[in-house]
């Protein structure tokens, strides 16, 4: 079956700050190598704002652009836009989103974003860039953000569609022994085997369907699927649940 991708780029000034560009630009090169022709794929951007940048479409991508960096970063708005219900189409659908983990725009919640995810049937692959503490606040060009990197958030919305969160260091990080200075040399290639594992996961799956009977009761049914062939090890990622009504 066809596949639909849908990434969401952070382009908040902090990302700018510490060179995700380039990254973004070789993992997008190799993932045009290993969609195929009767994929989609389309792609939106986000700091304070959200914007689809390209629309869905037949590959091969596009450089992304990303334009002027906003400091806040509407996550929340952005991953409610991407997970969203679409109906009428007979394709599977996969987001991968890149960003550093901060919301510090817009209204949506995370609940709310796990509410729209569990009517949907899109399958989220996220890539989280972490910043270790106590070295963070030294790089240069570090701007700080409200809140906290809710980690166990991207987790929840993995196990509630399916899908994995993966999370990377930016590059490498270095502080003179006299603290006076600080730098980082960033690792271009940190997104292209995480973007490439997800496209590559989720092509590989399968698609099971079935009615219950009788009709499920409305709210949240959680599920489970299991492989019981003896004497292997398998480990099996689904969508935890589905809501009826």
């Amino acid at each position: 079956m066809p596949i639909d991708l849908t990434i969401a780029i952070d382009t908040s000034q902090n990302m700018h700050a510490h060179g995700s560009a380039r990254a973004i630009e070789k993992a997008v090169d190799r993932l045009n190598r290993h969609l195929r022709p009767t994929d989609r794929v389309s792609v939106w951007t986000f700091d304070s704002e959200v914007h689809e940048v390209v629309p869905m479409g037949p590959p091969p991508l596009r450089p992304v652009n990303a334009g002027p960096a906003a400091l806040p970063s509407a996550l929340n708005a952005a991953l409610g836009r991407v997970v969203a219900p679409r109906a009428g189409v007979d394709r599977r659908r996969m987001a991968l989103i890149f960003t550093d983990g901060f919301n510090s725009a817009g209204d949506l919640t995370e609940q709310e974003v796990l509410d729209l995810a569990s009517r949907s049937d899109i399958t989220v692959f996220s890539v989280t860039r972490v910043w270790r503490p106590g070295i963070s606040e030294m790089m240069s060009g570090f701007v700080a953000q409200p809140g906290v990197q809710r980690l166990e958030f991207f987790d929840q919305l993995a196990a509630m569609t399916g899908g994995l969160a993966q999370f990377v260091s930016p590059g490498r990080h270095w502080v003179a022994p006299d603290r006076s200075s600080s730098g980082s040399q960033v690792n271009e290639d940190l997104l292209d085997d995480a973007f490439i594992r997800a496209l590559e996961e989720f092509r590989s799956g399968y698609v099971l369907r079935y009615s219950p009977m009788p009709a499920p009761d409305m709210g949240w049914h959680q599920i489970r699927v299991s492989v019981t062939r003896p004497g292997n090890k398998y480990v099996v990622r689904t969508r935890s649940g589905y809501r009826a009504g």
